[in-house]
């Protein structure tokens, strides 16, 4: 019975030497609409989630090395699967979960079952979990699912397995068996099977069964699997993984129990992974550190920390140059970033344009911004007289007008500029005082800057 397991077992080894921290933590974005979110994952995948109570399937594509993205509608569980090594992470479900609500797990070739009954031949299987237990479901090529034929017996039954396990070990498995009820011999049941024969079996807790829409469906408390010293010993709580597969078997008294078919198997986690709405907080930016040369012309480096209570992500992250251009702030560890406590962003070896006034270092927060400037000393110094004497933004936040207050010592050339830099408007100043009210009718609500020759840069948001 087990030796087919062996090529699954291969399988599985090869699998955590590249991607045992596949799905070990997910992260979300900061904005809203979409709601994104990002985990480790070392080769391409899919992600689901729920919409109108069906799982819908999505690619995922990448954000940086070793982390793929993802958006969803809404907030709320989802779950991923890897396509070149197989692991799947179901969809978490809060109480017991719809056929309809089932991860997809594996399909398997039509006919390639060793008896002549098509109800031993599975096509496709899903899987789902809860905090209490874990859910299969598969499917036959007839759909149906009888459990004996005279003194000849049928058993579906999806196997548990430790990943950790030498291959040739011929290690102990553990099944959710869907058979003929025997009494003392067999029944229904999760099982640990440590042999080919019934003295093999040890019957550890029931199973629930059903047979929905030509599927069977079937889930163990798993409670039932802990409370096995040896499934203890390798189901870790913080990254509950196993391998697993599906298999038939006919059964007979004198032959025993003799596989019919299995699907290839694949690893699956039973960890909750869920796209959160939580955006209370605005993110900290500290420790800004850089090196600029002695002319002001050349960024050799800059580190800033972005930490953010509720563990979002920026989807955003840039320096800009007098509000212009967009350089991408890279992270600096990438491996293990903790967005909560804090990580370093960088940027490194940037040519900056001569005469410039202020570096911008920005990071989004949903539809708002924040943000740290650092000044060009150097120009400032060179500055014999700037046009500042006084200036002000009301109100701030502004929807429809904008007053601009100045007292300037000479006449100069503002502008309005977006968060990417692009000039808005022009706004031209009249030396000593004056006022100027400004039309924002027509701009999106946004973050907003006001530069101009000698003026130090002023933030507003339209809202």
């Amino acid at each position: 019975m087990r030796r087919s397991y062996l090529c699954l077992f291969i399988l599985v080894m090869t699998n955590l030497l590249f991607g045992y921290s596949d799905f070990e933590r997910i992260f979300t974005f900061d904005s809203s609409n979409p709601r994104g979110f990002i985990c480790p994952m070392t080769y391409d995948g899919v992600y689901y989630y729920l919409q109108d109570g069906a799982v819908v399937e999505a690619a995922m594509t990448p954000w940086m090395e070793g982390w793929r993205q993802g958006d969803v509608p809404e907030p709320g569980y989802i779950g991923m699967k890897s396509t070149l090594f197989p692991i799947v992470n179901p969809i978490y479900s809060p109480t017991e979960p719809g056929l309809a609500s089932y991860t997809p797990w594996e399909t398997d070739p039509v006919g390639d079952h060793s008896f002549p009954q098509n109800s031993l031949d599975i096509v496709e299987t899903r899987v789902s979990f809860s905090s209490e237990r874990i859910y299969f479901a598969m499917r036959s090529a007839d759909q149906t699912y009888p459990v004996n034929s005279g003194f000849t017996y049928y058993a579906y039954m999806p196997v548990l397995v430790n990943p950790f396990v030498d291959p040739e070990s011929d290690p102990v498995v553990y099944g959710l068996m869907y058979t003929v009820n025997l009494g003392l011999v067999i029944s229904p049941g999760l099982y640990k099977i440590s042999g080919t024969g019934f003295d093999g079996l040890t019957r550890l807790g029931d199973i629930q069964s059903s047979i929905t829409d030509g599927w069977l469906m079937l889930s163990c408390a798993l409670s039932d699997l802990l409370a096995d010293a040896d499934a203890a010993e390798w189901l870790d709580s913080d990254y509950p993984l196993f391998a697993a597969v599906t298999t038939t078997s006919r059964i007979t008294l004198t032959s025993g129990i003799q596989e019919a078919d299995y699907t290839t198997g694949s690893m699956v986690l039973l960890k909750t992974q869920e796209v959160t709405a939580a955006n209370n907080h605005a993110p900290e930016l500290t420790d800004l550190n850089y090196q600029i040369t002695p002319d002001g012309l050349y960024l050799s480096s800059l580190f800033v920390t972005y930490a953010d209570a509720d563990t979002n992500v920026p989807r955003e992250a840039y320096l800009s140059i007098d509000s212009a251009g967009h350089y991408p702030l890279q992270l600096q560890n990438p491996v293990s970033p903790d967005f909560a406590m804090g990580t370093i962003y960088e940027i490194r070896n940037l040519i900056l344009p001569a005469g410039w006034q202020e570096l911008q270092i920005v990071f989004s927060h949903d539809q708002d911004y924040a943000s740290l400037a650092i000044q060009n000393q150097v120009s400032n110094a060179d500055q014999t007289q700037s046009p500042l004497a006084y200036i002000s933004l009301s109100p701030n936040p502004a929807s429809t007008k904008l007053k601009i207050s100045a007292e300037l010592n000479a006449a100069t050339n503002a502008a309005i500029f977006n968060i990417r830099g692009q000039r808005i408007r022009e706004l031209p100043l009249a030396a000593g005082k004056t006022e100027l009210e400004v039309d924002l009718e027509s701009l999106p609500s946004g973050l907003y800057f006001l530069r101009g020759k000698g003026l130090n840069t002023k933030k507003f948001i339209k809202y």
